[in-house]
């Protein structure tokens, strides 16, 4: 296996209620140190928008959130339809300007992906995933197949719930 692979507790889910699926309140703060970024900003923080805000106008079932410390990235996963079967969408690899956006797109995305599925009539709800890098990482290279792997792990996680294909980079 790949370096720190195995070593993650759980991903933590959030859901727009505010309630968290690991038991604690969305504004409860950090659950633990995975769920803190590198500048010790809780993860219901992001660049100064809070999850409670980007999640209060979102229609979606649960958001999935996990910072990798190794490779200072945040993996966000939407699930916001799984009437129709488990939620399918893309993972996009890209750098952003500030996390928040990251979620932001996530939110918009997984929107989009749920009427996609509905509209071509396919067994899928929809998702999106976004792995927030400061540098995506050159194809090919062991840092971007050790991110992938890491990622996987939080995909493998949701049993089933978020299928995933490649969207950008």
């Amino acid at each position: 296996g790949g370096a720190g692979r195995g070593r993650w507790p759980r991903a933590h889910a959030l859901i727009p209620d505010g309630s968290a699926t690991n038991g604690r309140r969305a504004g409860d703060g950090p659950p633990s140190s995975s769920f803190v970024g590198s500048r010790g900003t809780p993860a219901t923080r992001l660049g100064g928008v809070s999850f409670e805000e980007l999640l209060a106008g979102w229609d979606g079932q649960e958001v999935i959130a996990r910072y990798d410390e190794p490779t200072s990235t945040w993996m966000l996963i939407g699930v916001h339809s799984t009437v129709l079967g488990p939620a399918m969408g893309g993972t996009r690899m890209k750098a952003y300007a500030a996390p928040d956006e990251a979620l932001d797109d996530v939110l918009r995305l997984s929107s989009a992906m749920t009427v996609k599925q509905a509209a071509a009539d396919l067994p899928y709800g929809g998702s999106k995933a976004v792995l927030a890098v400061p540098d995506v990482p050159g194809r090919g290279t062991h840092e971007r197949r050790e991110l992938l792997l890491r990622y996987a792990e939080v995909v493998d996680s949701l049993r089933g719930t978020y299928v995933t294909a490649a969207d950008m980079n």
